[in-house]
């Protein structure tokens, strides 16, 4: 798949904070909002376990890496602790 001349790439995802804080931060949020909204602890206890199979990256990293490979107007519209959205576009003849 490739992205046309003048196209935009957006991606809407989670990430994996910059500092064990941080990270630890993000998940505790996260559990508290989704025990919030009542999740059981069953059902967390297999999100947990599924999770174990994502490797994250940093916001930082991925805005690194669209930058590196000649992305402009690279930027983070939405930053809720690990969930984000940013993109970056592709001018002609880059």
């Amino acid at each position: 798949m490739s992205l046309n001349d003048n196209g935009m790439f957006i991606n809407a995802d989670q990430v994996h904070g910059d500092t064990v804080l941080i990270e630890n931060t993000y998940r505790n949020e996260w559990r508290k909002q989704v025990k919030k909204k009542g999740v059981t602890d069953s059902s967390l206890a297999l999100a947990l376990d599924r999770m174990k199979e994502d490797n994250m990256s940093t916001l930082s990293q991925q805005l690194t890496w669209l930058n590196n490979a000649k992305f402009t107007e690279v930027n983070c519209w939405y930053k809720n602790y690990s969930f984000v959205v940013y993109s970056g576009g592709k001018c002609k003849n880059t």
